[in-house]
């Protein structure tokens, strides 16, 4: 975990959580950011639409070349009119496909935004790309490190982040230029998913929302931008506190983690999310999908409203939940919204929605032994890493747990295993005979054997009695341990009595998640 501790935020906000969105693409070219037709400020030709009517848009991060793939199963064609843009600017495939000293190409991992033409079928899973955009998140020089820090905000990087002419984050040092691609959120932090090294920068840049602001400046995170003689665009009445704005700016040799960002060429307000294009095939709809992090909940009581990756979502009674349920819909976690965007409000009603993070839950007691302040907390002899993101309901993350409590902890797992806190919150009085752990199972058991290991815990099934399926439906020990024994899922044990010397979990009741 060396590498990742570097990650950690040692900052915890309640509630508060970011922007942005993940596409996985895997065979032409690929990649979109921000509305069709982007601004083209900061130098370069500006960015024209595609030729051909839109009918659909996907929102997400760039993974591989060759047909446009997001999220593992979204298949979109492009061709000679397909356009292409980078941060705003007109590009080309070969541009976003020439790599660096590494071999990986440009275009790898960052956030993208895809346009589709009419023939988008109707669940948004194949078609012609209009449009490809790509944008970066911030460039310019390394602020901070432990935590990590580029103009001043906080970067958190996993196992899942591409890194381009770097060989790991823990070799950067202050002063070292980069350029980050990822989801922003409302505080500054940039969930990374590309970091790329670079001997300059001709443009710095760095998007966020204006914490505050005053006459002649306002802050992003932990920068403070004077904003000079430069009048902000695209503002509506003006800049002010909340605002979602990208800044640009000269590079500056003294500047440091310190400074005030004084060399600003450009100020100009965005609207995160999903906007219709000016060549939409309707003036009231849109076929559309968006995968992020949920940054706000509005109710989650049917039908829920949420934001996910800057996108208003809301679900009716008959949106499918895939990966979980609306109960697990929690401030952190990575979904996947797919539906239809209301043009005139704005909003998108989820057909499904999908979630991406490989989710895990805890509840089990906690001391205050078991928590290094603002960094990570343990549970089940497990390290669980905490961001910025974090919801710390109660301030235990912070250092305020004394004694023993019943806590549970939500989050997720990158590829590598490491584990992340979404929300930490009280459960009452600690009491080892009701425990609950959720997660992946390690391996497929045989069915005649009653043990299964789940994140490396593992769980006595001996005295259970209660089986359940990915509808709550009670199922008999067999089926459960056939389904289990096919690979490829999670179970939740709850009511379960942890041994906290053997580490083991016995009894309890079983559910298949989904």
């Amino acid at each position: 975990m060396g590498e990742h501790i570097l990650q950690l935020h040692q900052k915890y906000k309640a509630g508060l959580l970011g922007v942005a969105f993940a596409l996985t693409a895997a065979t032409t070219l690929s990649g979109c950011g921000g509305v069709v037709g982007g601004s083209s400020s900061g130098g370069g030709t500006p960015a024209t639409p595609g030729s051909g009517v839109v009918d659909g848009l996907s929102l997400g991060t760039l993974s591989e070349f060759g047909s446009v793939h997001v999220n593992g199963n979204r298949i979109f064609q492009t061709g000679a009119t397909t356009a292409f843009t980078l941060n705003g600017v007109s590009t080309s495939e070969s541009a976003l496909r020439a790599t660096g000293a590494d071999g990986t190409p440009l275009g790898k991992g960052m956030v993208v935004t895809v346009s589709v033409g009419t023939d988008a079928n109707a669940s948004l899973t194949a078609g012609t790309a209009v449009q490809v955009s790509a944008r970066t998140a911030v460039k310019g020089p390394v602020t901070a490190i432990n935590p990590l820090q580029v103009m001043g905000q906080e970067i958190l990087s996993t196992s899942d982040t591409v890194l381009a002419d770097l060989t790991s984050v823990a070799s950067l040092v202050p002063g070292d230029l980069v350029e980050v691609s990822g989801y922003v959120s409302n505080d500054g932090m940039v969930r990374a998913t590309r970091i790329q090294k670079k001997s300059a920068l001709l443009t710095w840049k760095v998007n966020g929302t204006v914490a505050s602001k005053n006459a002649s400046s306002f802050t992003i995170g932990m920068l403070t931008v004077l904003q000079g003689s430069v009048t902000p665009r695209d503002c509506g009445s003006g800049l002010a506190t909340g605002k979602r704005v990208e800044v640009k700016a000269s590079p500056d040799g003294s500047f440091s983690g310190a400074s005030s960002l004084s060399t600003v060429t450009d100020i100009e307000c965005r609207t995160p999310g999903l906007s219709s294009p000016s060549n939409s095939s309707s003036s009231t709809s849109l076929k559309a999908e968006v995968e992020g992090l949920v940054s706000s909940i509005t109710s989650m009581i049917a039908p829920a409203d949420f934001v996910v990756a800057g996108q208003r979502v809301v679900t009716t009674a008959s949106t499918r939940f895939s990966g979980g349920t609306l109960g697990d819909l929690v401030l952190g976690i990575k979904a996947e919204a797919e539906g239809t965007l209301d043009s005139s409000s704005g909003i998108l009603t989820a057909k499904k929605v999908r979630f991406r993070d490989p989710r895990v839950r805890f509840e089990v007691p906690v001391s205050s032994a078991d928590i290094m302040a603002n960094t990570d907390i343990m549970v089940f002899g497990l390290t669980v890493q905490a961001t910025q993101q974090s919801r710390d309901d109660d301030g235990y993350l912070g250092g305020s747990l004394s004694g023993t409590r019943q806590v549970e902890v939500r989050g997720f797992r990158d590829s590598s295993g490491t584990l992340y806190a979404t929300r930490v919150r009280d459960r009452g009085n600690a009491d080892l005979s009701k425990v609950r752990l959720r997660g992946p199972v390690d391996a497929s058991p045989a069915p005649s054997d009653p043990l299964l290991t789940v994140l490396g815990v593992t769980l006595d099934t001996t005295g259970a009695s209660v089986f359940k399926d990915t509808s709550s439906n009670t199922i008999t020990r067999a089926d459960f341990f056939a389904a289990v024994a096919a690979g490829g899922v999670a179970v939740q044990v709850t009511n379960g009595s942890y041994n906290s010397s053997t580490g083991v979990i016995s009894g309890g009741q079983y559910e298949l998640e989904d």
